[in-house]
């Protein structure tokens, strides 16, 4: 009787993996890729274009990624749907591409990227709002693309920046690297610590977010690199955040006795100019 027991037991563990194998199976064989090559008009293959897959729906971003020197790129995991390719390149004009994810992987083939240019009588100036754009050694964000709250704080908007990570203690991780310094227009914010400055600046007065590696201290006086690079991010002010101070407050509220008194404040001002940073923060 135990040895039947067993056995059915023993049956019903291996249908139970059976079945999950499949399911595993099957999600894993929902993924596809969206390959092509991206090139200008003359042939030229163009490498380091930025690639992003929005979905059709609410443009919200998929994936992201950049073209290889010989102008082809890839992008996995997409799952079945309609989706926007959208290719940029530094003095080009942005290509958009509309495609759809079956059940099979998707070529989209040679796309042609026109030059920018911009007529001397008369011309319109309108505004991509690009997730990214690779500059070099640098990815820089575009902040306006990325919806935040009218309360969030940096340390909200950097969350939703693809390949940026925030952990419970503030610590900011970039494409895998602990990030050590926090800029703000180029200097320092509050010392080195960088969640002084993502845990109180407001994320509606950043328009770009610049991910790179800088030299160490060392590096920078004598010229000479160590291969010290310090992971960093600098923090790009909007026009009407570099003009004028801004900030916020908080209050709080009393209970109904006085001995349980439960009292909170807080208030942050800040003001940028290209000499000064001048900053209030205080709470209670």
């Amino acid at each position: 009787m135990r040895n039947v027991l067993k056995t059915a037991s023993a049956a019903r563990v291996l249908t139970v993996f059976a079945v999950l194998l499949c399911l595993y199976q099957t999600a894993q064989a929902q993924h596809f890729s969206v390959t092509g090559s991206v090139g200008d008009s003359t042939g030229t293959a163009l490498s380091q274009a930025t690639v992003v897959v929005l979905a059709r729906s609410d443009i919200a971003l998929v994936r992201f990624g950049v073209s290889r020197g010989d102008g082809t790129f890839i992008l996995r995991r997409l799952v079945p749907g309609e989706y926007i390719l959208q290719v940029s390149h530094v003095g080009y004009q942005t290509l958009l591409h509309n495609f759809d994810v079956h059940d099979a992987d998707v070529d989209v083939g040679h796309l042609e990227l026109s030059m920018r240019t911009q007529a001397l009588e008369e011309f319109v100036v309108t505004s991509d709002r690009l997730p990214f754009i690779v500059r070099g050694d640098t990815i820089e964000y575009n902040a306006l693309a990325f919806i935040v709250r009218p309360q969030d704080m940096v340390e909200d908007l950097l969350r939703r920046l693809p390949g940026i990570e925030v952990d419970p203690y503030g610590t900011v991780i970039a494409h895998g690297e602990v990030v050590q310094n926090m800029l703000v227009e180029g200097k320092e914010f509050f010392g080195t610590d960088p969640a002084i400055a993502t845990r109180n600046l407001p994320a509606d007065a950043v328009e770009k977010v610049q991910v790179y590696d800088k030299p160490s201290d060392q590096a920078e006086l004598t010229g000479i690199p160590d291969g010290q690079d310090e992971k960093t991010i600098n923090l790009g002010l909007t026009e009407e955040s570099k003009r004028g101070a801004f900030g916020q407050t908080t209050g709080g509220l009393g209970a109904a006795h006085a001995d349980a008194g439960r009292y909170f404040g807080q208030v942050s001002a800040f003001r940028f100019a290209p000499k000064t940073q001048l900053a209030l923060i205080g709470s209670a």
